[in-house]
């Protein structure tokens, strides 16, 4: 589902469509960083906002549970809006360590630190 979803959506601002690469998704037994995924989460949304309803899609929706699933792990200092570069509000997990060098596309599960990463 997510794959199609950002593939629709990349068609949709290209206005051309080449044959889709085929898509195996590589699983892992790893604990995976909440603040990874936040960010991972963070840049698919980014990708599939080309379409008019991104909104309406089930990718969206399933996308929005993860996301507040990864949040209610973090602690509540983790939460609270602060000021980003741009001056815009953003959740304090946003300027921290483990965002910053959480990848925003992954090519490899080895780039993304898994949960006991404290840096």
């Amino acid at each position: 589902m997510l794959w199609a979803q950002g593939c629709i959506s990349v068609v949709y601002r290209d206005g051309e469509c080449e044959e889709l690469p085929d898509y195996s998704p590589t699983a892992t037994e790893d604990c995976l960083h909440p603040v990874t995924i936040a960010k991972v989460i963070a840049c698919y949304l980014y990708q599939i906002t080309e379409l008019p309803d991104w909104q309406d899609t089930p990718a969206h929706a399933w996308c929005r549970r993860l996301s507040e699933a990864v949040e209610s792990s973090l602690p509540a200092s983790a939460l609270p809006p602060v000021h980003d570069v741009d001056d815009s509000a953003v959740p304090a997990y946003q300027r921290g360590t483990v965002y910053e060098r959480s990848p925003w596309t992954v090519s490899s599960n080895e780039e993304i630190p898994l949960a006991d990463d404290r840096a």
